[in-house]
């Protein structure tokens, strides 16, 4: 069975990033040096069917410091035309601080 990992980056002073899909342009200064993982926060993701695969990260890898969490989990699930992304946090205790609290959000291939 094949896995495919879905890594995730920070951008140094990310606050000044904000916005900048404006100007996508901008974003031609990052060089690849600039980023850096954010380890334990990969989504390990598994094929199991045609064109569906589904994964997450591990249990409490992803630290965070977001509005009062200490660590954060992704959910994924790519079908065709569609991904459902379910990010939330936690704090220490387990108790979720933030993120969606039913389901993830639902993105549809849009077909032009």
């Amino acid at each position: 069975m094949a896995f495919f990992s879905s890594a995730i980056y920070t951008i140094p002073s990310d606050s000044l990033w904000i916005g900048a899909w404006k100007n996508p342009k901008d974003f031609d200064k990052i060089l690849p040096e600039d980023l850096t993982e954010r380890t334990g926060c990969e989504v390990l993701l598994k094929k199991v069917g045609a064109n569906h695969f589904k994964g997450a990260t591990g249990v409490k890898t992803c630290k965070s410091s977001l509005r009062g969490a200490s660590y954060a989990t992704s959910e994924v699930e790519i079908t065709k035309g569609k991904i459902v992304s379910w990010d939330r946090g936690f704090d220490s205790d387990g108790n979720h601080v933030w993120g969606a609290e039913k389901a993830g959000y639902v993105f549809d291939e849009i077909e032009n």
